[in-house]
């Protein structure tokens, strides 16, 4: 099974880790080397996420985990939790000038940029004075957020729901089992 919620915090880990080691690299240069690598790092989790195992759904604008079959074969496991809430959480901002004053880095970034762009630009957008980095595109994040402030979705009284209620009249059955 390949997990969306686990990939989401993988991409959570690498952009806290990028941040860290531009933050420590203001005193000691060498660790733009290591932001340099949890940056890579990200992009290849997004990778994983948007087109290694697929498990973003198109059509319900949404990200589920995935079964891969031995004849590797994927398979969506439709359940919608908060396992394809938790791909929003890889989402953070850094000042575009912030980002250009770590000169090491920023040639290496837009080197990489280069040579994976499509991935890059899915993931890192510029937004006014700033730069996002997420696992998602903003239509992507946008899809979500409306399932996670829908009342019949994920939104309640009480919270959010850990389990859409869209399962309450429309069960997932899987195998001998159903949700």
């Amino acid at each position: 099974i390949e997990q969306s919620d686990a990939t989401g915090w993988m991409g959570f880990y690498a952009l806290i880790m990028m941040k860290m080691a531009l933050e420590l690299s203001i005193e000691e240069p060498l660790y733009e080397s290591l932001a340099t690598t949890f940056f890579e790092h990200f992009i290849y989790i997004s990778k994983t996420i948007h087109k290694t195992h697929d498990m973003w759904d198109e059509e319900d604008g949404f990200f589920y985990d995935a079964i891969l079959t031995p004849d590797q074969q994927t398979q969506k496991l439709k359940i919608r939790s908060f396992v394809g809430i938790i791909p929003i959480y890889s989402l953070s901002f850094l000042e575009e000038a912030d980002l250009k004053s770590h000169k090491f880095f920023y040639e290496r970034f837009l080197k990489f940029r280069e040579y994976n762009k499509e991935d890059v630009d899915r993931c890192v957008l510029k937004v006014g004075s700033k730069v996002m980095f997420s696992l998602m595109d903003v239509e992507q994040l946008q899809r979500v957020l409306t399932k996670v402030f829908d009342p019949e979705e994920f939104l309640s009284d009480y919270g959010l729901r850990s389990l859409s209620k869209f399962h309450e009249k429309n069960p997932l059955h899987f195998g001998s089992s159903s949700v």
